[in-house]
């Protein structure tokens, strides 16, 4: 077992559809009650979750022990999924300028609560509630406590078992060199009254300061043993790429490859992740992110896609938010959207026109024989909507006209075709968007 990343996060979607889709990454998600760890150190996203975690953490409340600062709050996020046609929605609450409250809508219905409260102005203590009885969430909570100069030392999660009382379930703890960087860590878990051993993490810092490796080791049969090691390259001001390479029989051996590109424009700037999982030296799996985010380095936006037969299709995956200012959340999702206060959004509203062209999962999916598929169009293009199967032959042609901006939906009725997987894709200008569907007759 490798190490685990946590993130503070519970996905907003059933649970079977959440196996169903780790499967497809290798494994390398585990959900266990509601939250979802990094399985494999191997991970895609960008710098390792845990570790920017506690830097961003830390960065936050070393801030606030300084004073405070001034900082463009985030109103809301929408989001979407490839197992829904309709955006989910979480809206952020403050007081004294610090999160107070989250309010998760999904599916236009208010589902959980997250309830965020401070100590001497650190966050001491996170809580999720849910709001419907049916939901396979459970109750959680996840405790923080702090050094003496106000770094990150230990996070506790705790979460309901079907007693009363919520139960001790995961803990971490770090340690830091005497600069205050974070040198390692070590997880432990709850097992029947005690806490066991799990695994841990050394890091190791080049002359300047940048993180150039991870160690990860795992404890097994009273003995802690070298699990994964990811190396981080850098060229004269950003991260290049990230390897990723896994200890098995005796040697180390390369699983993947994160490699990032970055470009400024001249009203937003980017971050391009591809990535790569490797098998017996083959591709096994590609996959990239790309993160829109304003002049000041405040997230904006981010679409997930993998590779599917050479067709590049939307998927879901953890989508990290790391601002300026210490605000840090996670979610997992393929489509995410920040809107700030200085432009809220409500996001429920129908007749809303998005800035963006979007197009959105089908619904329902599977389907049998007919769904609907939803897109928006920010400005006059002319559009085609076409489907295709799984060998990329194109089978039906449903739009293929010059359109104003607007909502659309339109219809797909596949009686004739067979069970199987097929894309549909949307193209509008340079827009080109492809998203899977899957008959099921």
């Amino acid at each position: 077992m490798n190490a685990r990343f946590l993130f503070l996060i519970l996905i907003l979607f059933n649970f079977y559809s959440i196996l169903t889709e780790a499967q497809s990454f290798i494994h390398n998600y585990k959900t266990r009650k509601g939250f979802l760890f990094y399985q494999n150190s191997n991970s895609i996203e960008n710098i390792s979750a845990k570790i920017q975690h506690v830097k961003n953490f830390n960065n936050y409340s070393l801030k606030i022990y300084k004073g405070g600062f001034d900082y463009n709050k985030i109103d809301s996020i929408l989001y979407y999924d490839m197992f829904s046609s309709t955006p989910n929605k979480l809206k952020f609450n403050y007081s004294d300028e610090k999160v107070s409250e989250i309010l998760w809508f999904n599916q236009n219905e208010l589902f959980m609560k997250i309830r965020y409260s401070y100590k001497n102005t650190l966050p001491e203590k996170i809580t999720y509630e849910g709001i419907n009885n049916d939901s396979v969430w459970l109750d959680s909570e996840i405790n923080y406590l702090y050094n003496d100069e106000g770094l990150l030392k230990e996070e506790l999660i705790k979460t309901d078992e079907g007693d009363k009382e919520l139960t001790p379930w995961i803990k971490t703890t770090y340690y830091y060199s005497s600069n205050q960087k974070l040198q390692y860590y070590v997880n432990e878990d709850w097992v029947d009254g005690n806490w066991l051993l799990a695994d841990k993490a050394f890091l190791e810092y080049s002359e300047d300061g940048n993180l150039i490796s991870i160690l990860f080791y795992n404890f097994l049969e009273n003995n802690w043993q070298e699990s994964s090691l990811s190396l981080y390259n850098y060229d004269e001001k950003y991260l290049k790429e990230i390897l990723f390479s896994d200890y098995d029989g005796g040697k180390w051996k390369t699983t993947g490859k994160s490699y990032f590109s970055y470009q400024d424009f001249h009203d937003y700037k980017s971050k391009l992740i591809n990535a790569e999982l490797y098998e017996n030296n083959q591709i096994i799996y590609k996959l990239r992110l790309d993160y829109h985010y304003d002049k000041s380095d405040y997230f904006l936006s981010c679409k997930v896609e993998r590779q599917y037969y050479g067709i590049w299709i939307s998927t879901n995956y953890p989508v990290s938010i790391y601002n300026p200012d210490g605000f840090e959340f996670h979610i997992f999702a393929s489509d995410v959207k920040a809107y700030y206060n200085d432009n809220p959004t409500d996001v429920f509203d129908k007749n809303e026109i998005s800035d963006n062209y979007l197009l959105s999962q089908n619904y329902p999916n599977p389907f049998n024989p007919a769904t609907s598929i939803k897109y928006t169009l920010p400005e006059e293009q002319f559009v085609s909507v076409k489907i295709f199967n799984i060998l990329g032959r194109e089978v039906a042609t449903l739009v293929s006209e010059n359109k104003p901006a607007g909502n659309y939906e339109v219809n797909f009725d596949a009686r004739n075709l067979s069970s199987g997987v097929y894309f549909y894709q949307l193209r509008a200008g340079n827009f080109l968007s492809t998203k899977k569907m899957i008959l099921m007759k």
